[in-house]
């Protein structure tokens, strides 16, 4: 007796960029229908992860110009002015390090 198999592959095509930041997770369904009769299935569910890549930039809560003023007096080593920065992506990607450039009169 010999035995046939027809194998069918399937691939699953992006149509649109995936962005890890909007949704990070797909479930979806797969089924496969033989063409006897009665027709028999079978089904998997898939589960795609959305990996983090570097593609947002960091941003700081304003986005213009932060502009203070101390007094003269304002005690050494004491705060004069916080600022927030953030970045969407997670992880090494999403650390965010603040650096002060040389002052610029």
């Amino acid at each position: 007796m010999i035995e046939w198999w027809l194998i069918h592959q399937v691939s699953l095509v992006l149509q649109q960029r995936l962005d890890r930041e909007s949704r990070d997770v797909y479930t979806m369904t797969l089924l496969a229908v033989d063409g006897g009769s009665p027709a028999l299935s079978a089904s998997v569910r898939m589960r795609v992860n959305v990996l983090d890549v570097n593609d947002n930039a960091p941003s700081f809560s304003v986005t213009s110009l932060y502009e203070i003023t101390v007094d003269e007096n304002h005690p050494v080593g004491s705060s004069v002015l916080q600022v927030h920065a953030e970045d969407a992506d997670l992880a090494a990607n999403g650390q965010v390090t603040v650096l002060l450039s040389t002052f610029t009169p």
